[in-house]
């Protein structure tokens, strides 16, 4: 998931927590729900099967937004998992039995939809214009794609161009590589200290059937909440969201217990990456086709490259490594990061950009 898609999930989730409308006064939840408190005009009801609904009518807002967060992320992997929850994320989107095409019906009925993955969640979320029938369909959909989605390999196969690119994606952004970085250094055992969008060799080589049973694992409704804000009527949205998923099943099995902390920490820790010339640096690279050595564009991942420039000045062939690209750089008269735009600014000619593109 890209930063600006995730960072819409956040805007999404923080929108259905805080947007009741305090003092409301509602009409009768359906007796399938159980109302445990009522803070500030957003009612909290759980489900017999476990579900937690938090319901926060706003009549001022004209849409209504519904998010499903699933208690899931990558913290929950194991050895040779990783990847899996953000994968799984993709995945409810393929559809199931029921509901085929999602994405088909997202774009007719007008629905801002999408989901997002962290350490600890994953949610679902959609926003549209007041409407009981979209309103009644997402709910739907939802509760169907929690348990019954294919996450079918057919599905991962064709996805997994989608997933290579938000991986190379975020390796050509400094932040992302920094926080990784920080995390790891952070975290010596814990969960956290490893990225949710997986290790490259796990997401390619992921087993199918080690996927199909974290989904079954995890996407439970006594490991979910439901939550709908904006503009809708709370006792019609009761009987809705106790039809759909009262009908989901929880599991006998207990969801299992995670108990791995890390140790107090006994001293600072440093996370260093090498961004000066004589060490290694990203930066654009030359393809073959390209003889007058222009700097192919970043926004394509495939032509990302790592150039070593102590190789460089020695002549040695590997001194980038990338794909196709072959090229001969010249590096002399770049001697560190900060020294960059002064370089542009006087126009040295023998100056490579080191520079890291998102």
């Amino acid at each position: 998931m890209s930063p600006v898609v995730r960072a819409l999930g956040w805007v999404a989730l923080s929108a259905t927590l805080f947007c009741g409308s305090a003092g409301m006064v509602w009409a009768a939840p359906s007796a399938a729900m159980k109302s445990v408190r009522s803070i500030e005009g957003i009612e909290e009801y759980t489900l017999p099967n476990g579900l937690q609904v938090l319901l926060a009518r706003d009549d001022s807002k004209p849409s209504t937004t519904v998010n499903l967060t699933v208690r899931v992320g990558s913290r929950h992997e194991n050895y040779g998992e990783t990847g899996m929850a953000h994968l799984l994320e993709h995945l409810l989107f393929k559809g199931s039995a029921k509901h085929p095409q999602p994405w088909g019906e997202f774009t007719k009925r007008g629905l801002r939809a999408n989901g997002t993955t962290w350490l600890d969640r994953t949610n679902y979320f959609a926003s549209f214009a007041s409407n009981d029938d979209n309103l009644r369909w997402y709910l739907d959909w939802l509760a169907d794609a929690l348990v019954n989605s294919f996450i079918a390999r057919k599905d991962l196969d064709t996805e997994m161009t989608v997933v290579r690119n938000e991986m190379e994606m975020g390796e050509n952004s400094p932040e992302r590589i920094l926080l990784e970085k920080t995390l790891a250094a952070m975290f010596v055992w814990h969960n956290y200290g490893k990225s949710t969008i997986g290790a490259r060799t796990d997401v390619e080589q992921v087993d199918i059937g080690r996927l199909q049973s974290f989904y079954k694992t995890w996407y439970r409704p006594d490991n979910a909440t439901l939550i709908v804000s904006g503009r809708f009527d709370p006792s019609k949205t009761a009987q809705w969201i106790a039809k759909a998923f009262g009908a989901v099943r929880k599991p006998a099995v207990a969801l299992p217990r995670l108990y791995t902390l890390d140790p107090v920490q006994d001293g600072e820790r440093v996370s260093e990456g090498e961004t000066e010339a004589e060490g290694e640096a990203e930066t654009d690279a030359w393809s073959e086709a390209d003889p007058q050595g222009l700097p192919v564009s970043v926004a394509d991942p495939v032509h990302t490259a790592v150039v070593d420039a102590d190789a460089v000045e020695e002549g040695e062939e590997d001194a980038v490594v990338v794909g196709d690209a072959v090229p001969v750089v010249e590096a002399e008269g770049v001697e560190d990061m900060d020294a960059e735009e002064d370089l542009v600014e006087e126009e040295e000619p023998d100056a490579v950009d080191v520079g890291l593109a998102e």
